[in-house]
């Protein structure tokens, strides 16, 4: 029996949902399959089956984003048609025969000496009053410089408790992916 894509994309949501995925990964996974139904609908395509090997580079060609979330887009709809191959809803997953947009990163390189003393000098530039708390200048160079010694991400430097420092070292769950960290400041 055939399956319609919507049908498709409705059960797969369903799945994610009751896999406990975070909202944020369910709401990438929507948006993904909502511009692969409407390039299916342009296309006049109704059936998941119909989105054969060539279907989906072509689909892959539309996206606009760069080449960061084309990757993460790709894994996405990879993980969609695996499970579409696991449901017998299709015969294999298509996706597997695709490559995944090539990511060039440069290497992230530590701030020299005259970057930190700029970022530290305009975290003075924050007035001292009016709009902004007392204090914000010295709060704003104190988050810079345990971001800067830590490696912290700014989500879990900015909810740091006094508590996760002891002795010098720093222990705490990223709130990202929930591993342990333990690093000294």
């Amino acid at each position: 029996e055939a399956v319609t894509l919507v049908d498709a994309k409705r059960r797969f949501i369903e799945d994610a949902e009751a896999r406990k995925l975070s909202p944020e990964s369910v709401k990438k996974y929507r948006g993904l399959l909502k511009q692969l139904e409407e390039f299916a609908s342009a296309r006049g395509l109704r059936y998941l089956r119909q989105l054969d090997l060539q279907e989906l580079r072509d689909f892959r060609a539309s996206w606009k984003d760069g080449a960061i979330s084309s990757k993460k887009k790709f894994e996405r709809l990879r993980s969609f048609f695996r499970f579409a191959h696991n449901s017998s809803w299709v015969k294999q997953n298509p996706v597997l025969l695709m490559k995944p947009p090539k990511v060039h990163q440069p290497p992230t390189l530590p701030f020299s000496k005259e970057e930190m003393e700029k970022i530290l000098w305009a975290c003075d530039l924050y007035p001292d009053n009016g709009r902004y708390r007392h204090g914000t200048p010295a709060r704003l160079k104190a988050l810079t410089l345990l971001m800067r010694y830590s490696g912290l991400r700014i989500g879990d430097a900015v909810t740091l408790g006094c508590k996760r420092v002891k002795d010098g070292r720093l222990f705490l769950y990223t709130q990202k992916t929930k591993v342990p960290v333990c690093c000294p400041l």
